[in-house]
């Protein structure tokens, strides 16, 4: 499962494509984000589907809103 984000609606490329630049540069002048496989995103990053299920399962409380869901830390 792959989740879609608001910075990779564009897709998900992979590193060894041989289209790559090509792809980023119409990515840039469309300015639809993408991301890169184990360049600027990584599977093990996304949420697993029990941390997913347990996020939905809190909404109720919360009447179905968030402002903000933080995943992690920048890198230093």
């Amino acid at each position: 499962m792959i989740y879609v984000t608001r910075d990779t609606h564009g897709g998900i490329l992979e590193p060894d494509d041989q289209r790559l630049e090509e792809k980023l540069h119409a990515s840039r002048l469309l300015s639809i984000p993408v991301r890169v496989d184990h360049v600027s995103w990584w599977k093990k990053e996304q949420p697993t589907e029990e941390e997913m299920a347990e996020g939905i399962k809190k909404l109720p409380a919360h009447q179905n809103q968030v402002d903000y869901i933080i995943t992690h830390e920048y890198a230093t």
